[in-house]
This record gives C-alpha cells, structure tokens and sequence, in this order.
C-alpha cells in the first residue's frame, strides 16, 4: 500500500507593504506569499480586509490561487485611499500590518 498523502494544507506568509505611508490618492501594494505544503493541488481564497484608525477590519478584495503541491506564489492588492489616517491591512484575519495615509 502507498503511504497516506497529505492534503492541500496552505500557510500564509507575513504580508509586505510597497511603503508604510502614503499621499492620499496614491497606490499602496500589499503582497503576501503563499505556499500549499499538502501533496495535492488545491484551491485558496486569499482576503484582504483593511481597518482605519482602529476601526473594524471590512473585507476589500479577495483572489482565489490554485497551487500544486509544495509550491509558492505571491498574491499581490492594489489599495487606493483617499482619507488620511492610520490603516491596518490583514491577509484572512492574520498578520496585520499597518500603513499611513498623509
């Protein structure tokens, strides 16, 4: 018999950020790797949700990625914000970090 095979078990890396402050109105590029440590193919929904001055963190924008076994890839968002503050980006509930708009 073959041994037992592992799932499509996917982890998160900590998300990076294109600069921790910003001008209002301009781009903000938050990127985060994830890899599928299983031994199949599979499917992961990665959410980006994003909080403002403390506020609650309100889902923005998600991307389903489709990794073979022990494999990586880079999801990258775009996020444009036209309200000064303190923001706090979270890859699924995990990982916040936090960027500023001037």
């Amino acid at each position: 018999t073959s041994p037992p095979y592992v799932p499509a078990t996917f982890a998160i890396d900590v998300p990076t950020l294109s600069s921790a402050q910003i001008a209002i109105g301009e781009t903000e590029t938050i990127s985060v790797n994830v890899t599928n440590n299983g031994d199949v193919k599979g499917n992961f929904d990665v959410y980006l949700l994003i909080a403002k001055d403390n506020g609650n963190l309100e889902p923005q924008d998600t991307k389903t990625v489709t990794l073979d076994p022990r494999t990586s890839q880079v999801v990258t968002f775009t996020v444009i914000e036209n309200t000064a503050g303190k923001y706090i980006a979270s890859i699924n509930s995990k990982h916040n970090i936090t960027f500023t708009v001037k």
